[in-house]
């Protein structure tokens, strides 16, 4: 799915020419996370910047002992602010990548390339047993994820059929399978012609015999086209139902939901001295 070596970033020009525009997330999970001409980038905060508060919530002793102890919780949130840092480290080797980091407001504009780049050097030569998984992988392909979710379901995924959904409407989620329907359609449009062709000569030529296998897996294949073309449209027009519902589904549940959060927060009231 992915190669498990930390340095496998981009640097920021590069994933500028690459034609990948530069999206802002707030949601961790996304960090790195590129989806052909978009890359998802989360901003650094201003706390990892400040080392008052890597002295204090960071870097106490019991997450000190890196080596020693990898189950404090201390040690899990170290790991993954060392990680996230250091993709910073690769994203930014050069004044430029500095400069397009200010532009993107993925840093605060009140630090300049000199200061930022003494600080982010040491993180350039971390190990990756000092970092969380995650980071270990570098940058991750976001149709890989959405495989891998609908594959494995794991059960912290947010969404049941992929990493991150980013069709939220009907129209766009179909526009994905046009492109390859078209294609199938043509390619069949082209074989039954040609098979057409031949019953043509063979229409001409009633005496001859050696075109009865022919003649007999033509046929077969056209009914099988026929067929595969119905079901295709029965999928189709189907998936669309299905889609439907589920949205339909979504939105009964979550008024239910309300509805019941609603009513204990009245019975709280009422029972409130």
């Amino acid at each position: 799915m992915a190669t498990q070596y930390s340095n496998l970033i981009d640097e920021l020009h590069r994933q500028i020419l690459k034609g990948r525009t530069i999206t802002i997330t707030k949601d961790p999970a996304l960090h790195l996370v590129w989806y052909y001409n978009t890359v998802y980038i989360k901003p650094v905060p201003q706390c990892l910047l400040n080392y008052a508060f890597w002295k204090t919530f960071l870097c106490t002793p019991a997450a000190g002992e890196l080596q020693k102890s990898s189950t404090t919780t201390n040690t899990y949130h170290l790991k993954a602010a060392l990680g996230y840092l250091c993709t910073y480290s690769i994203l930014i080797k050069h004044s430029s990548d500095f400069q397009l980091v200010i532009d993107n407001h993925l840093l605060p504009k009140c630090i300049d390339w000199i200061s930022f780049s003494k600080f982010i050097a040491s993180f350039r030569e971390l190990p990756d047993e000092a970092v969380s998984l995650r980071y270990r992988y570098g940058q991750l392909r976001l149709t890989r994820l959405n495989f891998a979710v609908r594959i494995f379901r794991p059960s912290k995924s947010q969404h049941w059929w992929s990493y991150h959904e980013r069709h939220w409407q009907i129209g766009q989620y179909l526009n994905r399978f046009i492109t390859p329907l078209l294609f199938i359609f043509g390619s069949m449009s082209i074989i039954l012609a040609a098979m057409q062709v031949v019953f043509n000569i063979l229409a001409m030529n009633q005496n001859d015999t050696k075109w009865e296998v022919f003649a007999s897996g033509s046929l077969g294949f056209s009914m099988a086209s026929i067929l595969g073309i119905v079901m295709l449209w029965g999928v189709f027009i189907g998936g669309v139902f299905v889609l439907l519902m589920f949205q339909l589904g979504y939105a009964i549940r979550l008024k239910r939901r309300r509805e019941k959060e609603g009513h204990s927060k009245k019975s709280e009231v009422g029972t409130a001295p």
